[in-house]
């Protein structure tokens, strides 16, 4: 992989804490370019703990996740990056660069946590959503591929 200086900055704040932290500690093992964009890094995150019980709560809180409790599986979209939570596994895809990916399994992680803090108040759902099919989507865009999505083309967009 190609070096590219980060263009962010390190946070200097404090991590959130939560407890307990379902999350927990976690590994970076892949850090190579991403499948989709070359200048940009994808990442396979390994954790310590397992997060399978926090997915019916994800999919309940974040319309546009999907979750498929056979594998299990819950996918999302942050912002431009595809982030996929896996047991006890982490993939992310687009990452601006080192900094980036680090800034945004922090994100992931304070999501899980903080949902996972008021499962209580939340119902569970197990209902497993269906993606579009491609074309469908790409119909629904302006066509224009603009790239304010973060991909070069709308078709792009539809096939993610």
């Amino acid at each position: 992989m190609d070096y590219h200086p980060a263009q962010g900055e390190i946070p200097v704040d404090k991590p959130r804490s939560f407890q307990p932290d379902l999350m927990g500690k976690y590994s970076i093992m892949v850090l190579a370019p991403c499948m989709a964009d070359v200048t940009k890094i994808r990442l396979i995150a390994h954790l310590a703990s397992d997060l399978t019980d926090a997915f019916p709560y994800l999919n309940t809180e974040m319309s546009q996740g999907m979750y498929n409790k056979e594998v299990p599986l819950f996918t999302f979209m942050e912002s431009y990056c595809m982030v996929s939570l896996y047991s006890r596994k982490i993939t992310t895809g687009k990452a601006d660069d080192i900094i980036h990916a680090w800034q945004l399994l922090e994100k992931i992680r304070c999501l899980v946590n903080d949902v996972w803090s008021r499962k209580d108040a939340i119902q569970p759902s197990y209902e497993m959503k269906r993606k579009p099919p491609a074309l469908e989507i790409c119909k629904r865009l302006p066509g224009i591929s603009c790239e304010q999505c973060g991909e070069k083309t709308c078709i792009a967009f539809a096939l993610q």
